[in-house]
Order: structure tokens, then sequence, then C-alpha cells
């Protein structure tokens, strides 16, 4: 089911490539993703430390830290999502887990990531999440459990 998840996405990243609405940015971001897939996806499935895959992922153009650990929760239910909506709950700077910084404070930073999230924990910020944005949302989404099925959705499209 984790290598359907990983693959759903880079099927989406192939998808949106095609797409005339994107900016010139974004195609080249979608070209290298499509060019490094396999890369991808053998690297976020070794047997590397799971700081070492987020590392990994953040070097991919267009990734963070954030983003990175949003796809680690979705394919391993580890790590999180602290993204705007969780960021203002727990009272941290929009800038507390930003990439655009030197090597070792990246490295001092993604430790600080992985530990706010194990100490919050993977599931929990999920489902506050989700019930966040199911509040936030009605019209789209009538419940919690609506919006975490809209994620397996996306990336599974191809795979259910």
């Amino acid at each position: 089911q984790q290598f359907g998840a990983v693959r759903g996405i880079l099927d989406q990243l192939d998808r949106l490539h095609h797409s005339r609405r994107l900016t010139t940015r974004q195609h080249l971001y979608l070209r290298e993703y499509s060019q490094r897939r396999q890369e991808i996806f053998d690297t976020v499935f070794s047997e590397k430390p799971i700081e070492d895959i987020l590392l990994y992922l953040v070097t991919l153009p267009g990734f963070g830290i954030v983003k990175a650990g949003f796809i680690l929760q979705l394919v391993y239910g580890q790590t999180g999502c602290m993204d705007t909506h969780n960021l203002r709950r727990y009272g941290l700077s929009p800038k507390a887990f930003r990439a655009d910084c030197t090597a070792t404070r990246l490295l001092e930073r993604v430790k600080t990531y992985l530990a706010l999230c194990a100490s919050i924990g993977t599931a929990k910020l999920w489902n506050e999440w989700c019930t966040l944005i199911a509040a936030k949302y009605p019209g789209t989404f009538q419940t919690p459990d609506s919006v975490s099925w809209y994620h397996v959705a996306c990336i599974m499209r191809n795979n259910l």
C-alpha cells in the first residue's frame, strides 16, 4: 500500500506536467520530478532513517521540511505536517521550519521538526488537522473522515 501511495503521488505529478495552467517554474519542477522518479521512489522506500529520507526530499525543488514531512506522514504514518494551520495552533513562527538556510541549520531544523512531530504524535496531528479543515470548509468536507479520505483518493487514484 505504501508503494501505491508514492506511485500515486508521482503519477499525479506526471499528469500535472502536461497541464497548461502551470507556471514555467512549476513545469521545470515537474520535469525534474519526472526525470528523478525512480531515484525518488528508491530513496523514499530505502532502509535509510526517516531523518535522511526527509533531508533528501527537501533537496527536491519546491519541497521544504513541511511538505517532506507531509509526504512521509502519508506514506509511513510518521512525522507530520506542520503547515500554516498547525504552526498557528501550536504557537510557532511561520518561518520555524524553512529550508532556505545553511546545511548545519537545516539539519538542526529537521531534527527539531521530527522531535516536535513525535512529541505531538502523527495520528493526533492528522486527526486534529482533518477536524480543523472539515470545520473550515464545511461546504467541501462534511466530516474529518472526508478530509482524510480525500487525501487517500488523490494519491491512490489509480491504485484503488
